[in-house]
């Protein structure tokens, strides 16, 4: 009986970076471009309203602006969201797929990997639903929790309605995790075949989520070192930038009374630097996170057929 290998499935990400760099810095491209996208989108609307106050406050206007004159620029921005947000979720379901189909289905290498097909489009409507289904679902928990917690508190129990709140998060956040663990080969189920499945990928992991805990503790672990490497370095750049940018690190209180886009235009080029390297890592993150479940859910495609029946 085929079975999970949390050793393999952890490091096929990495062998995904090694096998295919440039597919991979390609989706890094694409999630920075995403980024890109929406940072002209809102620059406008910040930098013209920082211009507004900034004359308001030349003027010595003490009153708040008028409602009906931002109101539409705020109706704007909030529409913008709202439609960045369906495709930030496109964006990050077209890479992720990217990556389950480069495990099990690495010859078709065109485009990088990227589709925008039914394993995409279905995805990003799972998603969303499971969304509503998370916020409606975790309401009804938490108003019968709360009910307790706060009558063990009015009685003057409150050690107990602390023990009482603790129990129950953990209790919540240990369901929400198995429940994930037991969907979690939905999306590489239908990257493998191009069809719908959902309960299908809790039938499959049936007994198996022991192992997809310890693939995704694994996970959890390396990229928290990593993200805690890239910030120790980040911030030692970014240091060492600021004391150049300011002309020397007793300048920083000068430097910071400059106006703010004079402070941007000096600190432009770490910007840039910190953009131009958020790609490889970005992409690299993606492969990291992504591939050890298509790789997992490839490990039990032997008896796919007896796990359906």
């Amino acid at each position: 009986m085929a079975e999970i290998s949390v050793g393999a499935a952890v490091r096929s990400g990495f062998a995904l970076i090694g096998r295919k760099p440039l597919t991979v810095l390609s989706w890094g491209l694409l999630r920075f471009g995403l980024l890109a996208a929406m940072f002209a989108l809102f620059a406008p609307f910040f930098v013209e309203a920082f211009r507004t106050a900034a004359e308001r406050a030349q003027h010595g206007a003490t009153q708040p602006p008028d409602p009906a004159a931002i109101l539409p620029r705020m109706m704007m921005l909030q529409g913008l969201s709202y439609l960045l947000q369906i495709v930030q979720a496109l964006v990050v379901c077209v890479v992720y797929c990217a990556a389950w189909r480069a495990i099990l289905h690495p010859e078709r290498t065109r485009f990088g990997y990227l589709r925008v097909g039914a394993p995409e489009l279905l995805l990003v409507l799972l998603a969303f639903a499971a969304g509503m289904v998370f916020v409606f679902g975790l309401l009804i928990l938490i108003i019968p929790i709360a009910i307790v917690v706060g009558v063990l508190a009015a009685i003057h129990l409150a050690p107990v309605a602390v023990a009482v709140g603790v129990l129950a998060a953990l209790a919540l956040a240990a369901g929400l995790l198995y429940i994930g663990l037991r969907f979690s080969f939905v999306g590489p189920m239908m990257v493998q075949d191009g069809k719908f499945h959902l309960f299908e990928s809790w039938t499959m992991t049936r007994g198996r989520a022991g192992r997809l805990f310890f693939v995704g503790l694994s996970l959890f672990g390396i990229l928290i070192l990593a993200e805690l490497a890239v910030v120790i370095v980040a911030v030692a750049v970014g240091a060492a930038a600021l004391g150049v940018a300011a002309g020397g690190f007793g300048n920083l209180s000068g430097f910071f009374q400059l106006p703010p886009m004079e402070i941007v235009r000096r600190l432009a080029p770490l910007l840039a630097i910190y953009a131009l390297a958020s790609i490889p890592l970005q992409g690299c993150a993606v492969a990291i996170a992504g591939a050890p479940w298509a790789k997992a859910y490839q490990d039990l495609l032997p008896d796919s057929a007896e796990a359906f029946t």
